[in-house]
């Protein structure tokens, strides 16, 4: 198979669907990211040390992975789209959350939770969404050729 051969791209363009799907994706990742990063800063300046900062984090995966099939159950209930969109206030209480961090203490316990149940929701309806609205034939051509184009150079 040539590395040259563009036809994905036209394949790409003509699913409105998974456009969306990638445009919305790219937009929250990258938004997200920009945030995120500066999550374990906020915390450290509020205080708190390198090893309560990675406690924090496990809490967040142990949740993930503790509340997974509960989470699979509600995603199944709501439904691939409502479930990503009841992901969203949960973000942002998670985030006003770190805001009033400092004065409930509490909360440095309940938050790695609550980020694992929007974890949860969304990441379970995004990969839902996409094995329902991508082409069987085509799922791995776009990701399998920008990977040999990214070694290659």
């Amino acid at each position: 198979m040539s590395l040259h051969s563009y036809h994905h791209i036209t394949n790409f363009l003509k699913n409105k669907e998974m456009n969306e799907i990638y445009i919305s994706y790219g937009i929250f990742s990258f938004a997200l990211g920009l945030i995120s990063v500066f999550v374990p800063i906020y915390l450290y300046e509020l205080g708190y040390s390198i090893s309560w900062i990675l406690f924090y984090f496990f809490i967040t995966s142990l949740s993930f992975v503790a509340f997974s099939y509960v989470g699979a159950k509600i995603v199944s209930r709501l439904g691939v789209k409502h479930a990503i969109l009841i992901s969203m206030p949960i973000l942002i209480l998670y985030f006003l959350g770190l805001k009033i961090l400092p004065d409930w203490t509490l909360l440095f316990f309940i938050l790695p939770v609550l980020r694992a149940f929007k974890m949860i929701l969304y990441n379970f309806s995004f990969h839902l969404n996409f094995l329902e609205h991508s082409n069987k034939k085509h799922r791995g051509e776009r990701d399998i050729n920008g990977s040999c184009c990214i070694c290659r150079s």
